[in-house]
């Protein structure tokens, strides 16, 4: 974040040149560009987290609606013989 941040002072000298005094016009569309980009790119990831999180609490709910307890038989089935007590 910081690295970006000392980046945008080398940028600036470049796209905001001093012949484009008073109205920066060239400098203000660059950076218009990146904003609208930085909105798309935020939309995106926002669906994508939406739709990632829909597929999660649906395996949640089939998880949930299937018996996955494991019964006494089961565990004996599995080799776990547990504690031996003397």
């Amino acid at each position: 974040m910081v690295t970006c941040g000392n980046a945008g002072g080398i940028i600036s000298g470049q796209i905001y040149p001093s012949a484009d005094a008073p109205g920066y016009r060239k400098g203000h569309i660059i950076n218009l560009g990146f904003l609208t980009v930085g909105i798309i790119l935020n939309f995106i990831g926002y669906f994508i987290l939406r739709r990632d999180e829909r597929e999660i609490q649906a395996a949640d709910e089939l998880k949930r609606n299937q018996d996955l307890t494991h019964t006494e038989l089961d565990v004996g089935e599995m080799g776990y013989e547990g504690e031996k007590r003397v």
